[in-house]
């Protein structure tokens, strides 16, 4: 049977007459589970008794009914079809509709790479999270559940389930987006130096598959209040079209400002780093990750401007022709400029950036 890391069972199963018990012995770690047909069960490891619990009654004949376990739920064929599933906490009597993004932001995320997000949900639900995060790592981060944050804090569901975050995935992403499996509670305490400017990689690949396109989005959250002497996450505007590291590491970027609660969604291959926390306060930011499911049919956004494409903004880099082929594709052609020429000055520039 080959080796097995798992629990191997062996059976020893007995009529279930009164007094009676199945015995189920493992091969490897000495665990026994007797089921009492009577009353209930218990788990046994190395002579201690862990938990126990009701199971089942037992038949006394044949002719009765055909025995349905204590905790099994019937469900009808409406229900299982129509019922929402709802997640953790998420029991209103009313579901908000999602705020979407509209043109301007669609705009500076294309441009920019980055968008500051503030939830709806209240001060003692991210105060709570706070708490419980620093309940969880500990002090020295060593208790980290790392891919297992979710269901270790199932709670966090709701603020990927807020209206305005739901929104802003759904205006990038489309209504078909998944969340990744991997996420991490990061921990930036007192002291902590900053970090360098850097590519995430893409998590369970090993090879580079980054994309211009938005196809893969981060969403940071801060259950506390987020300033640059705290060390929020920090970025560098526009650089999500850049390949290489740039020269100057001593650009100071821009960062997450605001209440407890805040979210940062940036572009996957955006050039990021922890900042540098001058404070005494621990510091704590969940990052999760979502990916584009099907490439673009039509707009997702809230799209009111007729010349969207052509009211980008931006301080210094300009790649104008590389945002509007992005909202063009974005929008599933929908969008188009009005003439694809490039001249040839603007090329020279793009390879020389």
């Amino acid at each position: 049977m080959g080796n097995r890391s798992a629990l191997q069972v062996t059976s020893s199963i007995h009529k279930p007459d009164s007094g009676t018990r199945f015995c189920f012995n493992t091969l490897k770690h000495g665990c026994q589970l007797h089921v009492n047909h009577s009353k209930h069960y218990s788990t046994r490891w190395e002579g201690h008794t862990y938990r126990s619990f009701y199971a089942f009654a037992p038949r006394k004949n044949m002719d009765q009914k055909t025995q349905i376990w204590k905790y099994q739920r019937d469900f009808s064929y409406k229900e299982g079809v129509s019922t929402d599933r709802l997640r953790y906490g998420l029991l209103n009597d009313q579901v908000e509709s999602l705020v979407l993004l509209n043109d301007q932001q669609i705009n500076h995320f294309l441009a920019h790479g980055w968008l500051q997000l503030d939830t709806k949900l209240p001060l003692d639900y991210h105060q709570s999270l706070f708490e419980k995060f620093k309940g969880i790592v500990g002090e020295d981060n060593d208790f980290n559940p790392g891919n297992n944050l979710l269901p270790v804090v199932p709670e966090l569901n709701l603020v990927f389930d807020d209206p305005v975050i739901k929104g802003a995935l759904t205006s990038v992403l489309g209504k078909n987006y998944m969340m990744h499996p991997h996420r991490v509670l990061h921990d930036n305490p007192p002291g902590s130096e900053a970090q360098v400017w850097h590519h995430d990689s893409y998590w369970g690949y090993k090879r580079k598959v980054h994309n211009h396109h938005p196809w893969w989005v981060m969403i940071m959250y801060y259950p506390q209040d987020m300033f640059e002497e705290i060390g929020p996450t920090g970025v560098i505007p526009g650089t999500q079209y850049i390949a290489q590291r740039l020269a100057d590491s001593d650009i100071s970027g821009i960062h997450a400002n605001g209440k407890s609660g805040v979210c940062m969604m940036i572009h996957y291959d955006i050039w990021h780093r922890k900042m540098k926390n001058f404070t005494d306060l621990k510091r704590y930011m969940v990052k999760f990750e979502f990916i584009r499911m099907e490439p673009p049919s039509g707009i997702t956004w809230n799209n009111t401007t007729p010349d969207s494409i052509n009211q980008f903004e931006f301080n210094s880099i300009n790649y104008q022709s590389i945002w509007k082929s992005q909202l063009e594709w974005l929008s599933g052609g929908k969008i188009a400029p009005e003439a694809r020429i490039f001249d040839s000055s603007s090329q020279v520039q793009l390879r020389q950036e």
